[in-house]
């Protein structure tokens, strides 16, 4: 049965999760979720489970599934693309206020929060009830309410006290429908934890490893070995393409807070403490280069902090002097593009320089594959020395309309590396 509702829970209850996806990355978000899913068997054996993975439903910005409870929360371990993962705790029709602090006052709030009042976010579209600020605080009346009848522990309202993070709720209206949803993320998934240093004008960690998902796809017929981005900033790219198949189990998440989650506090630390923390290192070398030394200097922080084998030298692309690299690389980058930043070298108009770009990186790495995050309105040559477009992406990201595009060395002989 599912959670809503209830007043006892079992271990094998199943949850209602909706997984939050940047706009455009919903398909991407999928085949991830598939590929990791395995993992979480795993992880979880016990018969009573079920292994394979439930339906899953897309829809703009995420994807809903119903799984157990356990596996749920885990996937924040696991999954690079979302950016947080809800609990759904309830779904119901109404279109008053007094229906709206009836059904709060109700929920079981004792398996969601330690004592204390949450975090509302509420957004309301076509529906009676549109007033947000009057949702949040008819809720939190109701949830006041509630603790009145059901006074909670001294414990647990000092432990919530200690939260880093507060436990925040989620309401939405839709066509008069509310759905409630509670965080089990905390900090947003793209705060990989790793990092100290953000460089300016950053790529989020979710779009980061997002897009090398899609580049992943080119790989299947090449043997690359060498990942550069020469204009790397904190190294974003570099440390995403690292841990792509790395649990992050180096910070805080609200679902460990969740009385719901305390039957499996011990087993996941049976987990944790079974799970190797060496790195598996996807390619030969990592190399990473950005014109600003300061730049650099923030990016090496960011490498000892995560202790891996990432090296990053102060260098200009376009004026470069270095040895010959490895003739299996492949080079990913999110060069400014004029909103943030401005180089001189943008003077002779954005086009221009981003095509100045391209040749410059084919004369210097002689990559077998290039990506670059190009804006919308750049329309770049689908052939450039003897390199052409094989995928492009299109997204948004800070408001920005843009294009992820991949170009392959079609002078390269292709053989299908695919195992059979």
């Amino acid at each position: 049965m599912g959670l809503d509702g209830v007043d006892k829970f079992d271990k094998v209850d199943r949850a209602r999760f909706f997984l939050i996806v940047p706009l455009d990355f919903e398909k991407i978000a999928l085949t991830e979720l598939k590929q990791k899913w395995p993992t979480l068997s795993h992880w979880i054996r016990q018969s009573e489970r079920q292994d394979e993975m439930p339906a899953v439903e897309i829809v703009p910005g995420g994807l809903l599934l119903e799984t157990d409870l356990e596996r749920g929360c885990l996937l924040n371990l696991l999954l690079k693309v979302p950016t947080r993962i809800l609990l759904r705790v309830l779904s119901f029709r109404c279109r008053d206020f007094p229906k709206l602090y009836n059904k709060v006052r109700k929920i079981p709030w004792q398996h969601y929060l330690l004592g204390q009042l949450p975090e509302i976010s509420a957004s309301a579209s076509k529906s009676r009830i549109m007033h947000t600020g009057r949702i949040k605080d008819c809720m939190l009346s109701a949830i006041q309410d509630f603790y009145k009848a059901r006074p909670p522990s001294k414990k647990g309202v000092e432990a919530a006290q200690l939260l880093a993070v507060p436990t925040e709720l989620y309401v939405r209206f839709e066509a008069d429908e509310c759905t409630l949803s509670i965080d089990t993320s905390g900090d947003p998934l793209y705060k990989r934890s790793y990092k100290t240093f953000v460089g300016k004008a950053p790529i989020r960690e979710n779009l980061a490893s997002a897009l090398l998902m899609i580049l992943q796809e080119q790989l299947p017929k090449r043997e690359v070995s060498v990942l550069i981005d020469p204009m790397c900033g904190s190294g974003t790219f570099l440390f995403e393409h690292l841990f792509l198949n790395c649990a992050n189990f180096s910070r805080d998440y609200s679902f460990l807070h969740l009385p719901l989650f305390k039957p499996f506090l011990k087993h996941y630390d049976e987990i944790k403490s079974a799970y190797s923390f060496s790195v598996p290192v996807p390619l030969l070398s990592y190399l990473g280069f950005d014109i600003d030394p300061e730049t650099i200097t923030g990016a090496k922080s960011n490498c000892t902090n995560a202790v891996t084998p990432v090296v990053f030298e102060t260098a200009d692309l376009f004026n470069f002097k270095y040895k010959k690299f490895h003739d299996k690389n492949m080079v990913v980058l999110n060069p400014p593009y004029g909103e943030r930043i401005k180089t001189t070298e943008m003077a002779g108009g954005l086009r221009e320089y981003f095509h100045n770009i391209v040749e410059a990186i084919i004369v210097t790495y002689a990559p077998l594959l290039l990506a670059m995050v190009v804006p919308r309105k750049i329309l770049m040559k689908e052939k450039i020395k003897g390199y052409q477009v094989v995928q492009t992406h299109l997204f948004t990201h800070g408001g920005i309309k843009l294009r992820f595009v991949i170009w392959a060395d079609k002078r390269q002989k292709i053989e299908d590396k695919t195992p059979l």
